[in-house]
Formats: C-alpha cells, structure tokens, sequence
C-alpha cells in the first residue's frame, strides 16, 4: 500500500501547483490526505478522485452596457 502514497512534493506537481498551494488545501481540508508523524501523504486514488471532482464555474458572458 505505501507504494502508492506520495508525497507533497510528488504530488504538488500532478496538481499543476505549487507544494505551498497544496499545503493551503491541506489546511483547509480541501483535499483528502494521510497525515502519518509530522509527514502528509496522498494516495493516487485520492487524488485522481480530486481532480475528477473539482469543477470551475464557466464565466457567463456579461452584456456591455
């Protein structure tokens, strides 16, 4: 199991973002994570889950007045 467990900076760049970033998530319990001793680990699953779940409002276009 722990083969598949990455790390913050494994996985910050999966994410397209940097290990800061991905520790701002982890604070806000944004993305689901292993905390094991003072080390933070994700499991690949988790984060594909991640992703497939984040979602981005589309901008609807504004009419000019």
């Amino acid at each position: 199991m722990t083969s598949n467990l990455k790390t913050i900076k494994e996985v910050a760049p999966l994410l397209n973002c940097a290990e800061i970033t991905l520790r701002r998530l982890i604070a806000a319990r944004k993305i689901p994570y292993h905390k094991v001793g003072c080390r933070y680990l994700f499991s690949e699953e988790d984060i594909f889950e991640y992703l497939n779940n984040v979602k981005v409002e589309q901008v609807k276009e504004r009419s000019v007045l």
